[in-house]
């Protein structure tokens, strides 16, 4: 049986599945229309077609070109958007880091524009990057090393990148944590939001006094499992939205912070994933002190964002269960890290530098 992937969306969400929100559409228009019901900050566009897989479609004018549409809104600042497809234009040149490149429009701009019911709307092209998910895979160790070897690489590459836009108001951004006090209140479960207030606490108590001395760069700021594949060449990162200028150690930290196992160490994937990145990207010493509280900080990020989104719905609510159920890993993971504790978790990891310095 051959359906689109909308087609298997009604299929799951009738059956009670959880699955993202999408619109069908079939023109410019509708896509427009789409974008505005949606809501958010950004839509992608995908082709549906009967072709073996996703990034099969092409698109009409450049027949050989799979890609992938990424929709911002009027309201995102052209700085912004400069901003994060510079950052692409960057990495381009850099044969050890895979990641999407830009297609031009036929008039050879980065970007074109789409016009509707008084709206204007910033319509980007970016290739396919053809690889699994890290969501969909196993990941062990010799993948958790592998993955932080390939974001050293990356920030590596990013390091000599600036632009006047690299500061962007993002919700996911640990320099904004301050701003997630006032959504705690969604968090209907007691212990899981005082470990999350904690968790804010730390990082604002020990972090953010000695942000100014840590080193700083652009990054990319989410590499979490469904926007890292693993590709043929290697390790790939997908999803540049949440780029910004920040301390390079909240990158590993960001990405540890998904590297969640369901009991025993919670170090176990961390170590490999810390110590690849190490080799090509060398922490300094005032980052290693402060990665068990950017970690925490993440965990407690997601946490906050997905119970705010959820508020609005009872609390037996189908999708709402299936969402807390899905993402419990995060809430366990912080509650793994708080009890092994600051004093465990900053010995392995100067650890592991200790010894990649004296090899």
């Amino acid at each position: 049986m051959k359906i689109h992937e909308f087609q298997a969306k009604e299929l799951l969400r009738d059956a009670g599945v959880a699955v993202p929100e999408s619109v069908v559409a079939a023109t410019a228009e509708e896509a427009v229309a789409a974008f505005e019901k949606l809501g958010g900050k950004l839509a992608v566009v995908k082709s549906q077609i009967h072709a073996g897989g996703r990034g099969k479609g092409t698109i009409a004018e450049h027949p050989q070109q799979h890609g992938v549409q990424l929709v911002t809104s009027a309201a995102e600042a052209v700085t912004t958007t400069t901003f994060q497809l510079g950052a692409l234009r960057h990495l381009e040149p850099c044969p050890d880091v895979i990641a999407p490149t830009i297609v031009s429009t036929l008039d050879g701009d980065e970007w074109g524009h789409i016009d509707n019911r008084g709206s204007s709307h910033r319509l980007r092209l970016l290739s396919w990057v053809d690889g699994d998910q890290f969501a969909a895979l196993g990941i062990d160790v010799a993948l958790a090393g592998a993955f932080g070897r390939a974001l050293g690489r990356l920030d590596d590459a990013l390091a000599g990148y600036a632009y006047q836009g690299d500061n962007p108001v993002l919700l996911w951004d640990l320099q904004r944590i301050a701003g997630l006090r006032p959504l705690l209140r969604c968090i209907d479960d007691a212990d899981i939001r005082v470990s999350v207030e904690a968790a804010i606490d730390d990082f604002e108590e020990i972090v953010v006094p000695l942000k100014a001395e840590l080193p700083h760069q652009v990054i990319h700021a989410d590499a979490n499992p469904e926007n890292v594949l693993a590709c043929s060449g290697g390790v790939g990162f997908i999803d540049f939205g949440d780029i910004v200028r920040a301390p390079r150690c909240f990158e590993p930290g960001i990405a540890a912070s998904y590297l969640r196992i369901d009991g025993g160490d919670p170090l176990e994937l961390v170590r490999p994933f810390i110590s690849g990145y190490h080799a090509v990207a060398a922490l300094e010493p005032s980052e290693v002190e402060v990665m068990f509280d950017i970690v925490r900080a993440r965990l407690a990020t997601s946490i906050a964002l997905l119970y705010w989104r959820l508020q609005d719905r009872p609390a037996d609510d189908e999708y709402r269960c299936k969402s807390l159920e899905s993402e419990r890993n995060a809430s366990h993971f912080l509650a793994a890290l708080d009890t092994a504790g600051r004093s465990y978790f900053t010995r392995e990891i100067r650890e592991l530098t200790r010894k990649a310095a004296a090899t």
